[in-house]
């Protein structure tokens, strides 16, 4: 069993989709906790919280998984805040995107890992 001590943050608006990743975590042996954040505005709330400098803060995750596609702030704004911030700024990030289109915006943004993967319903 894979595991770190830190969590693995989840930004996922689709229960499908959630259920899937974390299936697919499961699968591949990976116990790390999964914090789950349903749009970029508590993803990035959450990640106020431990980007900030205290030592009551939570741990800031091992990865953070995060849809394009999002309501409220989309996954690319939540992946510029990330790259701007001080604390953040080196935290790993994949992009899950169903077109390569997507991904290729998010490259323009240092990410270096994608997965695109297909729907698993309509558009």
């Amino acid at each position: 069993m894979i595991m770190s001590e830190k969590p693995i943050l989840l930004v996922e608006d689709s229960p499908e989709e959630t259920q899937l990743t974390l299936r697919a975590l499961g699968k591949n042996h990976i116990a790390n906790e999964v914090i789950v954040a349903r749009d970029g505005v508590e993803a990035w709330e959450h990640l106020v919280r431990v980007g900030a400098v205290d030592p009551q803060a939570p741990p800031i995750p091992a990865v953070t998984l995060v849809d394009l596609k999002l309501p409220k702030v989309d996954g690319l704004e939540v992946l510029r805040r990330f790259r701007n911030h001080p604390r953040l700024r080196r935290l790993p990030v994949v992009i899950l995107t169903p077109s390569n289109g997507g991904w290729r915006r998010c490259q323009t943004w240092g990410t270096r890992v994608g997965w695109t993967r297909a729907r698993s319903g309509p558009p």
